[in-house]
């Protein structure tokens, strides 16, 4: 059980310093862009102002934007930076392999134990039922719960044909809808 806490612990630290290190990285980045556009902007200037001094006119009314390259140049920029910090974010929020495996098995234990709460209201499930054809009778012992019922449900057919949930984020949802239906099970089973 202490390992067990002590893995999680590493894996939150993991993140979060994950997710300092992607801040960092971007506001360097954003550093790196204004000190960039800060120099094309001087050489800009400079420019015109030769320009000018050779030809002995002064635009007022032309704007060093006006032909929106740069403009374009630097929203290409920041695109390209938020889009590969969101994808690094995206990256550190996602689940390890073994991590997959446990969010499956944990996801399949909550089932399974929702299936214990049904048959102990009064309504089991049939072994020749599939989860989806047993779903309706669960929502009719829960009326209340029913978004919380499909999501388990759903949650439980993923993990069974093989897919893996990505982030913790997915478990957490199935094991806060758990929790609302045990605790409406807990009351019907006093009822019973």
């Amino acid at each position: 059980m202490e390992s067990a806490n002590q893995s999680q612990g590493v894996g939150v630290e993991d993140i979060a310093g994950r997710g300092i290190e992607l801040l960092l990285q971007f506001r360097f980045i954003i550093f790196v862009v204004l000190i960039v556009s800060g120099i094309y902007l001087v050489i800009r200037l400079s420019r015109k102002w030769r320009s000018g001094m050779n030809s002995g006119a002064e635009d007022d009314h032309q704007s060093i934007l006006g032909d929106r390259n740069l403009l374009q140049l630097l929203l290409d920029a920041l695109r390209s930076q938020v889009k590969k910090t969101a994808d690094g974010i995206m990256n550190a929020t996602r689940l390890s392999r073994r991590d997959q495996i446990r969010a499956a098995a944990r996801i399949r234990r909550i089932y399974g134990e929702f299936m214990e709460l049904c048959e102990a209201v009064g309504h089991a499930r049939a072994i020749s039922q599939t989860p989806q054809e047993f779903l309706p009778a669960a929502v009719s012992l829960f009326p209340q719960s029913q978004g919380e019922i499909s999501l388990i449900t759903d949650s439980y057919q993923r993990v069974r044909y093989g897919e893996f949930p990505e982030t913790q984020r997915e478990v957490r949802t199935v094991e806060l809808a758990w929790k609302g239906i045990q605790e409406y099970g807990a009351t019907l089973k006093k009822h019973t």
